[in-house]
């Protein structure tokens, strides 16, 4: 038998949208999958 090629077990899109008076979103996604809510604020 040959190797068995790295195959990825979670792979999805992230999208996150928001009003112009909302900031910190592209600290909120990563290849985690965790969102971070603690760094979207409002101004």
């Amino acid at each position: 038998a040959g190797p068995l090629p790295i195959l990825p077990l979670w792979q999805g899109k992230q999208y996150a949208v928001a009003h112009d008076n909302i900031s910190g979103l592209e600290w909120t996604l990563d290849a985690s999958t965790v969102f971070r809510f603690w760094e979207i604020s409002k101004y």
